[in-house]
């Protein structure tokens, strides 16, 4: 929220300069008085919103690489338990080897992208699971929105 009202108090200005005399001749007088504070409300949601589709670019590239890199060392501290320190003469070893984070780096990518072709939602039938935690996620954000506002 502080990205995204930091950056509208920049372009405030200008969007009123642009909107005020493009909007003030279709509004009567008595509502003219209003029309600055609605542009700037209105650019604040939209920099709010923009902010939100920021954030879930950076929490999916951030899950991407924690879930690749948790995947790709516990699936090489699986095969050292079992015994296979090599894969095609490359050390499993995580001391010894990037090979974790080769394989760690490349699934962060694909998951990313599977996230971004997804619009960084849920496919459908697990939608419908995810539901209730769907909701839960939507009041979270509905309440850092409105109150983080109202107590600034």
């Amino acid at each position: 929220i502080n990205l995204a009202l930091s950056c509208s108090q920049f372009v405030e200005y200008y969007v009123c300069k642009l909107l005020l005399p493009l909007v003030a001749p279709l509004l009567s007088t008595e509502f003219r008085a209003w029309l600055p504070v609605g542009i700037k409300t209105g650019t604040k949601a939209l920099f709010v919103y923009f902010a939100w589709k920021l954030q879930e670019v950076v929490s999916a590239a951030q899950s991407g690489l924690r879930g690749g890199l948790l995947f790709s060392r516990g699936v090489c501290a699986w095969l050292n338990r079992r015994g296979h320190k090599s894969f095609l003469g490359l050390s499993l070893e995580p001391d010894k080897t990037y090979l974790d984070e080769a394989v760690g780096y490349v699934l962060a990518a694909l998951g990313f992208y599977v996230q971004w072709q997804f619009g960084f939602g849920i496919p459908f039938p697990f939608s419908l699971v995810m539901l209730p935690l769907d909701a839960v996620e939507w009041y979270v954000r509905w309440s850092v929105t409105s109150d983080g506002a109202n107590g600034a």
